[in-house]
């Protein structure tokens, strides 16, 4: 008897708004459903409430994050086989153990990278009983003027290419996800200037470490690297060389026109 074909229900975790329609954007590209949640306690409400075939979440998140969220559902026999999969911009061997060794089943790096996404479905959403997301047909790239295309290819420090190919070619997506960065980089910023004010070198790291999951998504390579570079974390040298992302808005209206950086 031929077996009908299920889209897999996934559920994706991030407190970064850009990490979460990133994520989302390719979940649904590969052929399956997408919810979203800001946080482990908004996500433990959903999963008690409907079946996921899989989880992927961020490590670290205000109010409960990816470990205690995987902590309790350890704890409770129902979800004891479900696949969690931590999304993290971890940089060594032995920091992905040791997510695997807190109940974690897979880890995912940051950036985001659709092939081992692809390959998380396919391998762990089967194991809960859901049938593997099917291989993505090609997507028609999303056509736009000639003028924001010529603004993209030029954008210092940007790797334009991997940041589209993420969002797999939705540019309009891509180009609202340059403001939403842009507004990310500039409350960053000024948080670690604040930080280092206070010597607060644990917030300087949280600022850092937010911000290089959402740099390498959206293509900001030149500022991901420096941001994977350990001797940024030095207490007095921790300044961020700022990308310029100089937009002109296109089709995203709004009450007003940001300034470029």
């Amino acid at each position: 008897m031929h077996q009908p074909e299920h889209t897999p229900r996934t559920l994706f975790v991030d407190d970064e708004s850009i990490n979460q329609q990133i994520g989302a954007e390719i979940l649904l590209a590969l052929g399956a459903e997408a919810d979203t949640a800001d946080n482990g306690l908004q996500a433990l409400r959903l999963i008690r409430t409907r079946h996921y075939a899989i989880v992927f979440t961020d490590v670290e998140m205000p109010v409960m994050d990816g470990a205690t969220l995987t902590h309790i559902l350890r704890s409770d026999s129902r979800y004891g086989e479900l696949p969690i999969i931590a999304c993290t911009a971890i940089s060594s061997p032995e920091e992905e153990e040791a997510l695997l060794q807190k109940g974690f089943t897979a880890v995912l790096r940051k950036p985001f990278d659709v092939q081992a996404m692809q390959t998380a479905l396919n391998r762990h959403a089967t194991l809960s009983g859901e049938a593997p997301a099917p291989s993505p047909e090609p997507r028609p790239r999303v056509e736009a003027g000639h003028a924001i295309r010529e603004e993209l290819e030029h954008l210092p420090g940007f790797s334009v290419r991997q940041g589209l190919d993420r969002v797999m070619g939705n540019l309009p997506l891509y180009v609202s996800l340059l403001f939403d960065f842009r507004r990310e980089l500039a409350e960053a910023d000024a948080e670690i200037r604040q930080a280092r004010l206070r010597d607060d070198m644990p917030s300087i790291r949280a600022s850092v470490h937010k911000l290089k999951g959402i740099s390498g998504n959206v293509g900001a390579t030149d500022l991901y690297t420096q941001l994977m570079s350990a001797t940024f974390l030095t207490p007095y040298t921790a300044t961020l060389q700022r990308p310029r992302v100089s937009l002109r808005r296109q089709g995203r209206p709004s009450p007003r026109t940001p300034k470029p950086l």
